[in-house]
């Protein structure tokens, strides 16, 4: 889906849309559930949508670290689905 078709199904103007993706703005946390169903998100991929919006409001200097600590519980799911599926 397009950036503008995504802007019009959410009934939201495309220059925000061009502000989330540049970085600056925050996603409102009361439109993601809205925005996972129009862009039909997996149940993962919409808690993933939901941490990264969480860790965009957070202070600019702990959200690399946020963003590192997500890298390592995919890795650490990924080692456990791994060791229940052998």
């Amino acid at each position: 889906m397009s950036q503008r078709t995504f802007a019009k199904v959410a009934k939201i103007a495309p220059s925000f849309i061009s502000n989330l993706v540049t970085g600056d703005r925050s996603p409102p946390p009361e439109k993601l559930d809205e925005w996972a169903e129009i862009l039909h998100l997996t149940p993962t991929q919409h808690r993933r949508l939901r941490e990264l919006a969480a860790i965009r409001h957070l202070p600019a200097e702990v959200q690399p670290d946020m963003l590192m600590v997500l890298d390592r519980l995919d890795h650490l799911e990924a080692l456990v689905r791994k060791k229940i599926g052998s």
